[in-house]
């Protein structure tokens, strides 16, 4: 006596059911309406005796896949991706920036209005949470980078390591910063002090220890534009940072910049965290206003919160394109004999700037 045949698997029960065929394995169902040219013609079935009531037709599901990003996606972003807006993590973080250069006496004013709205920040500490933040910044012989922003280019990046305290024992964090159509997308990587050297960055022969697999692309990522562009330490950024964390799931964030300073990095990958050699750079000078600022950010996600709006128009804050990075270097050149015009253009000649 032959065995009556096993049944088919459930899955492909199913997807016979709805369609009629068997669906590629792996793939993402959605419905489409009956009636759609594109389906297959089958023969009507001869019809019963005594006909049931004529059922309702099948749906029938058609296929789509999501490419995943590619490495320039990766770096550039992709075009009507909304994703990115959920996307604010330790790893990475996808937000508009806005900076404003305020005298000192307007900061207890801010602080006290924005007191509703948000919380220190949970690394800060002090009456006024504050923390030290030290910067390396890379960049290309040539300081393509710095240029860019110079020019204003409308899509633009920075490499940057960042550390904080004096102890040398934080973590210190590899940053890639993006500008794209006025949005800043920033990845990160985390590596503990006493992985941290040189050679993490000019010879990766080693595995360091990272969170997860994310950090491990931000990290290789970061080596390989360092690779690309030749980039070298270019200068060292210091400042004291108040910070202040939004309420609420919408992320947002409020930073007092101050006591910004800066020096040579000398082609230098060691931090300089105890020297206290540091030039000045939140002088009037710098600044291009009649009083030395402190820098405001007002940071967040998508839509501005109607707090930060009521902030901006109350103090009648005006937008200033501010880069420490980029004012720090325009200071140094400064110190070494360059000459600007009024436009902000270099005009040292060429072959003394080489000698520069």
């Amino acid at each position: 006596m032959n065995s009556a045949p096993p049944p088919p698997p459930l899955q492909k029960t199913i997807v016979q059911s709805l369609t009629g065929g068997v669906a590629g394995a792996g793939s993402l169902l959605l419905p489409r309406l009956p009636g759609n040219p594109d389906l297959p013609v089958r023969p009507a079935p001869a019809m019963p005796a005594n006909p049931k009531p004529e059922a309702r037709p099948a749906r029938e599901w058609r296929v789509i896949y999501r490419k995943p990003p590619t490495l320039l996606e990766r770096l550039f972003g992709r075009d009507g991706d909304d994703e990115l807006d959920k996307t604010n993590t330790e790893t990475q973080i996808d937000r508009y920036e806005m900076k404003y250069l305020v005298h000192s006496s307007l900061v207890a004013e801010v602080r006290k209005f924005i007191a509703p709205f948000v919380r220190p920040d949970k690394h800060a500490t002090g009456d006024h949470p504050s923390y030290t933040a030290t910067t390396l910044q890379i960049d290309s012989i040539n300081s393509t980078l710095h240029y860019a922003k110079q020019r204003d280019v409308d899509s633009r990046f920075k490499l940057r390591i960042r550390t904080y305290g004096f102890d040398g024992k934080c973590p210190y964090f590899f940053e890639l910063k993006r500008k794209i159509h006025g949005k800043i997308y920033k990845s990160r990587a985390s590596v503990s002090a006493k992985d941290y050297g040189k050679d993490l960055v000019i010879n990766p022969t080693k595995m360091v220890s990272l969170k997860d697999a994310s950090e491990q692309m931000n990290l290789l990522e970061f080596i390989r534009l360092v690779k690309v562009i030749g980039g070298i330490p270019a200068i060292y950024v210091r400042y004291e940072r108040e910070c202040y964390a939004a309420l609420g799931k919408e992320y947002g964030r409020v930073t007092f910049d101050r006591g910004m300073r800066y020096r040579p990095a000398m082609n230098s990958w060691e931090f300089p965290l105890q020297a206290t050699q540091w030039y000045k750079m939140d002088s009037e000078t710098a600044q291009s206003r009649d009083y030395s600022g402190t820098m405001l950010e007002l940071k967040c996600a998508s839509e501005l919160p109607h707090w930060m709006h009521e902030c901006i128009e109350r103090f009648n804050l005006v937008p200033a394109g501010h880069c420490k990075f980029s004012t720090a270097m325009n200071l140094e050149s400064l110190l070494r004999g360059h000459s600007y015009s009024d436009g902000s253009e270099d005009t040292t000649p060429f072959e003394n700037a080489a000698d520069c």
